[in-house]
């Protein structure tokens, strides 16, 4: 997208047409406004819960889709969302507000456990520490466990990460470093 020479509308016209499969499907196809383009899809509602509702899976938040933990970041939380609400229907007020924060937490919580990597995905430390890695203090695995799911409660990989982490803060300030040259 950062190279084309065109508006967005007449880039995606022209990605169209080069797909004949495609172009042939959608030629009598009119568009209703202009194209529009964005670099980052991700978003998450203000509220989870409220008064007579609950925001499961997308319907909540959408993490930019570089991984399939996002699938399984919404299944995960219709079901823990099924549960609160069988909670909210079968106990008393106090014990069914409390269901609901913990689904709340639990959510969130691993939202912004695995939210961490993509919204840093990018960069070069951590494009280096993916293409290259190593397996000190079996992070690698950790990082297998965490991109396939394991966000939502505090496993024995949660140390592991944190280390990579530490790592990736590490390489990021030598590469800031090697770039700014000598003082």
């Amino acid at each position: 997208m950062k190279a084309r020479k065109t508006d967005v509308t007449s880039f995606l016209q022209s990605l169209i047409a080069q797909c004949p499969a495609l172009a042939e499907r959608l030629a009598d196809a009119r568009m209703n406004g202009p194209a529009t383009a964005t670099g980052n899809y991700s978003y998450s509602a203000r509220r989870m819960t409220g008064k007579n509702f609950i925001l499961l899976g997308d319907a909540y938040a959408f993490i930019d889709p570089v991984f399939s933990t996002g699938v399984y970041l919404a299944m995960k939380s219709a079901f823990l969302g099924a549960d609160a609400v069988t909670a909210c229907l079968h106990r008393p007020a106090p014990e069914a507000d409390r269901a609901l924060r913990r689904f709340e937490a639990e959510v969130r919580d691993a939202i912004a456990r695995f939210s961490w990597y993509i919204y840093r995905i990018n960069r070069p430390a951590m494009r280096d520490l993916f293409m290259a890695p190593r397996n000190f203090f079996r992070m690698q695995e950790a990082m297998m466990s965490l991109l396939s799911g394991d966000v939502f409660h505090r496993s024995p990989i949660h140390s592991r990460l944190l280390l990579f982490k530490g790592l990736f803060y590490i390489k990021s300030f030598f590469l800031r470093a090697a770039r700014s040259g000598p003082a």
